[in-house]
């Protein structure tokens, strides 16, 4: 018999209320607890497939332990389900916060990294606290070339591994472990060289033909395979270097509270703890924001102000979580969130049934895990580390077609910054480096509104917003009614994300319009962020089955769009 959600004839508190928000399904409609399981049941096992093999990967890649992964991914699911505003976002390790991480776990230890977990937990509290998400907004170069940067750190962090260079003594800085493993790379075991090289080749066809695959987890279980039949003397007489030959026997665990240090005697410790701690809240906020925002414009839902006020309440009840039960810090994993919704994931159940399915695989396979090849972690890091270097390479190629030499160069520097220095020291200076460049350009704007057939009212009749945009209905020929959407003072990386939500507001309420006009005739700055906000404003408009125009442009900007997009050239044969 189907159990409802919440049941009827009562007044609903708020906490019944939240329940229901939370375990509604995609379209805001309460559903049965019995049939929302059924629904999601598919999707959320096949995410814990990926998310068992990659959580070790990560938290090996971040300087913790494979146990610490495997905890970080069952209680950041649980958590995200009972909190989260997001109804796909997976929240576990991830690639971002590694870089990171793996910093901090060289100069302190990975005992603490529990501890730093609940540092930024607390932060990303006060985030919420304060409403202070708004403010954490970095340009694309800055956030590409943070992401260049981590990928880099991960794909030279692996090669340890990736060789079977195990005798490898850990230097300071990127440069020098790149020349330690250079300088050693005669002594390169050729097992794990050849194990790597299958494991890499493997995942590229794999992802090419049948991408949605768990295809992480298949490698995994062919490495433990052949981990376990070189532990027995059965796999050609050849040594394989597996995950006990560096942690030992691997203990199914769900709970193992880290030690709590004496924050008193130490304030070396505290002060890298209060740091780096700001700089993972500010990642994680940023990242699982975006992981949101991207998985509901996937399944064409919605991702609003109060669904975000849960996510990011989400974000700090994870990570101290996290950090208290024995895991590692945890954000918004896209690429387990994006095959969350293309599984056919319906609501926050399919989060919890990862989060469950993860806890049943490591307690019934976790011991095997200790068998699972050194090299075959490092072939899924390079994976990773390629998927996150790709994207970054596309959008600072697309900063030099665009000719925002500027963004070109500053997403170089923060890469170099956060791979040879350090991840915190290239985030901030990209993050300051963009604001104070851009500062002349953010001139405050305003909302003015225009009725058909009526006078413009006046400005100070509207709320002053920076840069905002104001929109008005507009008699044509045709048959039907046009919004006019105008653009006043700058389109930038600093209000993109305000004038996608207005215009997405604008068109959600007016039903009898037959297209929008973009007017961009007030327009006096537009950088590399704008760009891409105009491709995404165009998006919103057609999702609605709108049509689309935009006028008013400066001529340079539009031979630019046109000569170096694809989306433009054909906006402009569909008028």
């Amino acid at each position: 018999m189907d159990v409802p959600l919440v049941r009827e004839g009562r007044k609903e508190g708020w906490m019944r209320q939240a329940l229901k928000m939370k375990l509604s399904d995609k379209d805001g409609s309460s559903q049965h607890l019995s049939s929302e399981i059924a629904r999601n049941l598919l999707p959320g096992c096949t995410v814990a497939l990926v998310s068992v093999p990659l959580s070790i990967s990560l938290s090996i890649a971040g300087g913790g332990t494979p146990v610490q992964g495997v905890i970080t991914s069952i209680w950041a699911g649980v958590m995200e389900c009972l909190v989260g505003g997001s109804h796909f976002n997976i929240l576990g390790p991830t690639g971002a916060l590694s870089g990171i991480l793996i910093t901090f776990a060289h100069s302190e230890g990975n005992q603490h990294l529990g501890i730093l977990a609940v540092a930024s937990g607390l932060f990303c509290f006060v985030v919420y606290l304060l409403r202070l998400e708004k403010f954490i907004i970095l340009p694309t170069s800055v956030v590409e070339g943070f992401t260049l940067g981590i990928g880099v750190i991960i794909l030279v962090g692996q090669l340890k591994y990736g060789l079977g260079l195990l005798s490898l003594q850990k230097r300071k800085g990127l440069i020098a472990n790149f020349l330690e493993a250079m300088y050693h790379i005669e002594d390169t075991d050729y097992t794990s060289a050849l194990l790597t090289l299958i494991g890499i080749i493997f995942l590229f066809i794999m992802y090419a033909w049948r991408p949605h695959f768990p295809h992480m987890m298949i490698l995994a279980l062919f490495g433990i395979v052949c981990g376990y039949l070189s532990k027995i003397g059965y796999f050609f007489g050849l040594e394989i270097y597996t995950l006990k030959t560096v942690f030992g026997d691997i203990e199914a665990s769900i709970f193992n509270p880290p030690p709590w240090p004496d924050l008193d005697s130490s304030p070396t410790l505290t002060g890298s703890i209060f740091s780096t701690g700001i700089s993972v809240a500010f990642v994680v906020v940023l990242q699982t924001m975006l992981c949101a925002k991207i998985a509901a414009e996937r399944a064409e839902t919605e991702f609003g102000p109060e669904a975000q006020q849960w996510e990011l309440l989400s974000c700090a009840l994870t990570n101290i979580t996290t950090g208290l039960t024995g895991g590692i810090p945890a954000s918004g994993a896209l690429a387990r969130t994006a095959l969350n919704v293309v599984s056919g994931a319906t609501s926050r159940i399919s989060g919890l049934i990862q989060a469950f399915a993860v806890a049943v695989v490591s307690m019934v396979i976790l011991p095997w895990f200790s068998f699972l090849p050194l090299s075959v972690i490092a072939a899924i890091l390079f994976r990773v580390s390629y998927f996150m270097c790709e994207g970054s390479l596309k959008k600072t190629h697309s900063m030099m077609q665009t000719k925002h030499y500027f963004d070109f160069s500053l997403t170089l520097i923060v890469a170099a910054l956060c791979a040879v220095w350090d991840p915190v020291v290239g985030l901030s200076t990209g993050a300051i480096v963009g604001l104070f460049t851009h500062a002349k350009s953010l001139a405050p704007g305003f909302a003015e509104v225009k009725a058909p057939n009526k006078e413009a009212a006046a400005p100070n009749e509207y709320k002053a917003l920076e840069n905002s945009s104001s929109s008005a209905k507009e008699k044509t020929s045709e048959v039907g009614e046009w919004l006019v959407y105008r653009l006043i003072g700058s389109l930038d990386y600093v209000n993109k994300e305000q004038h996608l939500q207005e215009l997405e507001r604008v068109c959600r309420s007016e039903e009898s319009v037959v297209g929008v006009r973009l007017d961009m005739s007030d327009i006096f700055h537009i950088d590399f962020d704008g760009l891409e906000a105009l491709k995404g404003m165009v998006e919103c408009v057609r999702a609605k089955q709108l049509r689309c125009s935009l006028d008013g442009m400066k001529a340079e900007i539009s031979q630019e769009l046109e000569r170096h997009t694809s989306w433009y050239p054909q906006l402009l044969t569909s008028k």
